[in-house]
């Protein structure tokens, strides 16, 4: 009869009894377990892991940013990553992280210095952005580049050029186009007399419709 608690014949525990210390065979038993179960597994890095993010970033059209870009360039590079962060479906720590990592130079120097006086954890998305938009953004651009689109024609530019022009500088003149029969005005009015005076008649359709006919025009007259 075996007695309760210990192993019977051929069998060794693999945990010593309460208050007992391990004989050599449980030692041996132990041994042999774990080298049965192979070695530990590498930890694994999931997805959202911080090089991974960067290389989806730079894999979706990202770009480093320096800070002696042009104001366009600026807000075109914030809204790339408002798009791309958006994409990734990032949380707004990430957001920040990924976007920080990216600054170098005049940029970076800006960055080291806001995380100085700011908890760079507690710093959220949007709050990056202001920070950002005020120092690289400054009001005194904004207004220099309304009164560039204000003033905008076509001049020796192709009808492309000049919708491209007119796109990029749009977003600072906004009261001046803020509805559809406003923006088709100041399109058309800028564009070159052989194109303006058939396009006056074209007003009431979509602004793509006008560009589209404008483009035809130009072609014709080629």
């Amino acid at each position: 009869m075996v007695r309760p608690g210990r192993p019977s014949a051929g069998q060794s525990s693999a945990t010593p009894q309460d208050g007992v210390f391990m004989s050599a065979q449980q030692l041996l038993d132990l041994v042999k377990n774990a080298q049965a179960a192979g070695p530990n597994p590498e930890p694994t890095h999931p997805r959202s892991g911080f090089a991974r993010l960067c290389r989806d970033y730079t894999d979706l059209g990202g770009r480093p940013f320096k800070g002696s870009e042009s104001v366009i360039e600026i807000q075109a590079w914030l809204k790339s990553c408002d798009h791309i962060f958006s994409r990734m479906n990032l949380i707004d720590l990430h957001r920040v992280q990924v976007a920080s990592s990216m600054l170098q130079e005049r940029a970076l120097d800006w960055y080291e210095l806001l995380i100085s006086e700011i908890i760079e954890a507690d710093l959220t998305w949007e709050q990056f952005r202001e920070q950002f938009k005020l120092k690289f953004v400054p009001e005194a651009e904004k207004v220099t580049l309304a009164r560039r689109f204000i003033d905008l024609v076509q001049g020796e530019s192709s009808v492309t050029d000049y919708v491209a022009s007119f796109e990029s500088l749009s977003k600072y003149g906004v009261e001046y186009i803020n509805t559809p029969l406003k923006k088709n005005q100041r399109f058309v009015y800028g564009l070159n007399k052989n194109l303006k005076k058939p396009l006056l008649l074209k007003l009431e359709v979509s602004f793509d419709q006008l560009v589209d006919i404008a483009l035809r025009l130009e072609e014709a007259d080629k």
